[in-house]
């Protein structure tokens, strides 16, 4: 399935390992769930935590008031410098992306889930994936290993493939 992701306005940062403080004000002013921790920030979302290392954009939606953390790389093809004069706004451009929606947790479906998040390119043991799929369906979750961390995908949750074919 192809779905468009519509312009969303964020407040964003990119974390340099310098600018602490800058990241700690943004984290009061939105009231957000982040631990410091040895190698960054830790950045609570809804399905679990992400890491925000040195070079990487915390992002805050304004509109959808979610939590994100972006990839420099990412940041840059998806996100445009709003113009205002507020340094810190960006907007995410308008995209089509390939995505699936998460139906349930039963065998074809977790079989299909595994093939969108590896883009077709392993061999799925039918076996392990049986005991995926009793395992996510006795958790109500299925961990999804993204760029920034591990998240738990429930049923109704989309998985969308980026720019650069992660999930």
């Amino acid at each position: 399935m192809i779905a468009k992701k519509l312009p969303i306005p964020v407040y964003a940062i990119q974390y340099k390992g310098s600018n602490r403080k800058e990241i700690l004000d943004m984290i009061d002013k939105y009231d957000l769930d982040v631990q410091e921790n040895k190698s960054g920030f830790s950045v609570r979302i809804k399905r679990g935590s992400i890491r925000l290392d040195s070079g990487a954009w915390l992002a805050y939606g304004l509109k959808d008031k979610e939590v994100r953390v972006i990839q420099d790389k990412i940041f840059k093809e998806t996100y445009n410098k709003s113009r205002t004069k507020e340094p810190h706004l960006y907007t995410k451009k308008p995209v089509e992306a390939e995505c699936i929606r998460i139906d349930d947790f039963n065998l074809v479906t977790v079989h299909h889930i595994l093939d969108f998040i590896h883009n077709g390119k392993i061999d799925i043991d039918i076996y392990k994936v049986h005991q995926q799929a009793t395992k996510y369906q006795s958790d109500g979750f299925m961990p999804i290993d993204t760029l920034e961390g591990t998240v738990e995908a429930k049923v109704g949750d989309y998985l969308v493939r980026g720019p650069q074919g992660e999930v």
